[in-house]
């Protein structure tokens, strides 16, 4: 049966992954960094709008657009601790707290395919 996720089980669960709270006043890289994947996975698993998540995570809505639109994006390249921790607690969140081998042979083949694609185009820079 489908079980309806709500905000607070994206908190606990991405928190776990990350090893500490992202709902402080601390504006550190990391923790700012967490936000912003925090918002997206409240965006892309629940129905709440950005006024909700923002109230939620006592901010004002424009930090959490800011974080989907200008942080988010670039996670991937700079932050990638925050990011496969992302990608676990989507996971996660999705299969009701299990992380299948498939998923986790989806989540390295990606990642063997981004790193093939760079060397080739630092092949072709020589």
């Amino acid at each position: 049966m489908y079980r309806k996720i709500t905000i607070q089980d994206i908190l606990s669960t991405f928190e776990k992954e990350l090893g500490f709270s992202i709902l402080g006043k601390t504006r550190d890289r990391q923790t700012a960094d967490s936000r912003a994947a925090f918002y997206v996975l409240c965006r892309e698993l629940t129905t709440y709008s950005y006024e909700s998540i923002a109230k939620f995570a006592n901010r004002h809505h424009a930090t959490v657009i800011h974080g989907e639109k200008n942080v988010f994006p670039y996670l991937e390249a700079y932050n990638q601790q925050v990011f496969e921790c992302y990608q676990t607690a989507k996971i996660k969140l999705l299969n009701d707290g299990e992380v299948t081998i498939h998923d986790k042979l989806n989540f390295l083949t990606e990642k063997r395919d981004k790193i093939e694609l760079e060397i080739k185009q630092l092949k072709e820079l020589i």
